[in-house]
């Protein structure tokens, strides 16, 4: 889920948890939030609260994290797994909003390909929106956003991407710019 604020900086956990989340993600390993046993009923009783509240409070947009929740998903993080983005989310926690990727820069997704193919792999399993950002700002130019639109370009016309589908995140999207 997106719960990544909590393994960054000026987060509230431990310094010794913060330096073992940095290095995680300096290995390129994926940030294992609920390993060590928790169980999905603690999962949704303790992790998944700021959701509720916040769906209960209307948000239309929510960031999905690169953690793994095993007990949701043992193989896929929470912004790659179908099980959370369609399932858990809108399922039982009752989310119509809009899903958004953290950074498909990010050193815990070695495993998924570079970035363009990152975002194919987001949006196959449910995303609407795909953070096109670099991990340090100079290297921040279009150029990663065209390499993400065109892999998903080629998924739709490949048909790994119901067309029917981008169109539907399409006017969602295009509605919230108008309606925020």
């Amino acid at each position: 889920m997106g719960l990544s604020s909590r393994a960054g900086s000026g987060s509230r956990l431990p310094l010794p948890a913060r330096r073992a989340a940095a290095d995680l993600r300096a290995r390129g390993l994926p940030l294992a939030l609920a390993e060590g046993g928790r169980s999905l009923h603690a999962i949704r009783a303790i992790d998944e609260t700021p959701y509720r509240y916040a769906i209960a409070a209307r948000v239309r947009l929510i960031v999905l994290s690169w953690g793994l929740y095993p007990a949701l998903d043992p193989t896929l993080p929470a912004g790659l797994s179908p099980t959370v983005i369609e399932g858990e989310l809108p399922r039982r926690l009752g989310f119509r909003g809009i899903t958004i990727t953290d950074s498909l820069e990010a050193g815990a997704l070695r495993a998924f390909g570079g970035p363009a193919e990152r975002a194919l792999f987001a949006i196959r399993a449910g995303e609407d929106l795909i953070l096109c950002a670099a991990q340090r700002p100079e290297a921040n130019t279009p150029a990663l956003g065209a390499a993400a639109l065109g892999e998903i370009a080629s998924g739709i016309a490949g048909r790994e991407i119901p067309r029917e589908s981008a169109a539907s995140i399409a006017a969602t999207i295009v509605s919230l710019r108008e309606h925020p």
